[in-house]
């Protein structure tokens, strides 16, 4: 018989670290210091809501949800590790032989929750086309109640580039373009660009503060506030980094690539199993000429082997390099489920309804970026 609760204390949900990380395997953002560093962040915005699952041969799967209170939306559930973060591959953590059972009784549980008033919507980003338990979970709550209702968004993709075993290999692999971006990047081979890798905490700090710089300078200059511009999501990264850097082998890289004393790129990486993810990255548009983004990238491809890792995952965003890299796409979607009831249904068209309006008055007022 499945048992179900709901985890509401971040002091029990400490207690099933070792099993979350089990279940989590190398999947970055679904491992417990990453999304307790988000819940450190962010908890005075929301509710810790994690359902936990006990299957009848006695196994634990963890479907890994806050709530907060949205004044027309209503009681909304979403992940740990939601907004700015930019959480990639969200999903059930469960063993890969109890996807089906614990998709159905997550899904049930949802169903019956719902009817009680408990949630009005589910809003999930960065889940993956593909993701089987999160197929299933789908399935389950319209076979449930056919009335719920579900609109899946093509979110941004997930870019993963497979690594060769050597530098030489990986570049004769490169595109005819990448290969000439790389010899036209003359600063990096005639040793005027410094690449280097935080070696403690509190280096990394410091190369952070120049990130946030140069990755502000860069959206400032399209007009557009970064992610920095909240002052949880550097409270995140602070989190998330200090966490992580205890653990020998899988460790955050915070790199910064300066040219004389000034930083002219930047990028937080983290490595998990056999990859390399890199989660932010910026450059500075004062120095677009001598290209420190392309440095910056190639900088990082030679970190990763050197390491040995199989794969660099450049996380979401469908900026165009990662393809010319060799990146392979894994799309993502945003899931936006509203719960059966009237009411519910009612909240999510006023909801919708309100969103397209300040999306259209955004673009309509936006300021004019030349490229």
């Amino acid at each position: 018989m499945l048992q179900v609760e709901i985890i509401t204390n971040s002091v029990e949900w400490q207690n099933y670290r070792t099993e979350w990380n089990r279940l989590a395997g190398d999947r970055l953002c679904r491992r417990f210091d990453w999304l307790h560093a988000w819940w450190e962040a962010n908890q005075n915005d929301y509710d810790l809501s994690i359902i936990k699952l006990t299957t009848a041969k006695g196994r634990i799967a963890f479907l890994p949800l806050a709530k907060h209170r949205a004044w027309i939306a209503g009681d909304c559930f979403v992940w740990l590790g939601s907004g700015k973060a930019c959480s990639d591959d969200m999903g059930i953590l469960c063993g890969i032989h109890d996807t089906e059972e614990a998709a159905e009784g997550f899904a049930k549980f949802l169903s019956n929750q719902s009817r009680g008033s408990t949630w009005d919507r589910l809003d999930l980003d960065g889940v993956r086309a593909d993701d089987v338990g999160m197929n299933r979970l789908l399935d389950q709550l319209h076979a449930t109640d056919s009335t719920t209702q579900t609109e899946r968004r093509a979110s941004l993709s997930c870019w993963v580039v497979e690594l060769k075993e050597d530098w030489s290999s990986q570049y004769d692999g490169f595109e005819k373009r990448v290969r000439k971006s790389y010899r036209q990047c003359s600063g990096f081979h005639e040793g005027k660009s410094i690449f280097e890798i935080a070696q403690t905490p509190e280096q990394a700090m410091e190369f952070l503060k120049d990130i946030e710089s140069i990755h502000q300078s860069r959206w400032g200059e399209r007009g557009i506030s970064g992610c920095f511009s909240s002052t949880n999501f550097m409270e995140f990264t602070i989190h998330a980094i200090q966490a992580m850097w205890i653990d020998e082998i899988n460790r955050p890289y915070i790199c910064r690539l300066s040219s004389g004393d000034i930083p002219i790129a930047g990028a937080v990486t983290f490595g998990l199993g056999e990859t390399l993810s890199v989660y932010l990255s910026g450059m500075n548009p004062e120095f677009s000429s001598i290209r420190p983004g392309w440095q910056m990238n190639f900088s990082i491809i030679q970190l990763a082997i050197d390491r040995g890792y199989r794969h660099l995952d450049m996380m979401r965003g469908d900026e165009e390099y990662k393809a010319w890299l060799g990146g392979i796409p894994y799309p993502q979607e945003r899931w936006i489920i509203t719960a059966p009831r009237w009411s519910s249904q009612l909240r999510g068209r006023v909801y919708n309804t309100a969103a397209s309006v300040k999306h259209w008055a955004t673009n309509f007022y936006a300021p004019a970026i030349s490229h």
